[in-house]
């Protein structure tokens, strides 16, 4: 399985699991994102420093930080919009085309 395809399931829960708990401990920590804090009682994600599809490490702790939900969704949503940019092929048109074949 691709590291693209991974960031689900049992590596995504650990990964919350193990934020949770640092979360849990120092009450709040960064925003990777805005610097704002996080907290438990906020809604967030697991964000990554480095990108998937930049070559970031989806497993490496390093390499991840708790973010509000929102700029997660926002920092993915530029994400898309760059590499449709770069020429990048979407998932779903690549099915689409390879359907039509």
């Amino acid at each position: 399985m691709s590291q693209a395809n991974g960031w689900s399931g049992h590596l995504a829960r650990e990964a919350r699991k193990h934020w949770a708990a640092r979360l849990a401990a120092e009450g709040s920590l960064p925003c990777l994102s805005c610097g704002m804090d996080v907290t438990l009682a906020d809604a967030w994600d697991v964000g990554h420093r480095v990108a998937v599809v930049d070559g970031g490490d989806l497993t490496d702790r390093d390499n991840q930080w708790p973010q509000h939900r929102d700029e997660n969704r926002r920092d993915g949503q530029r994400i898309a919009v760059r590499r449709k940019a770069e020429g990048a092929v979407s998932r779903s048109a690549a099915f689409f085309e390879a359907e039509a074949a």
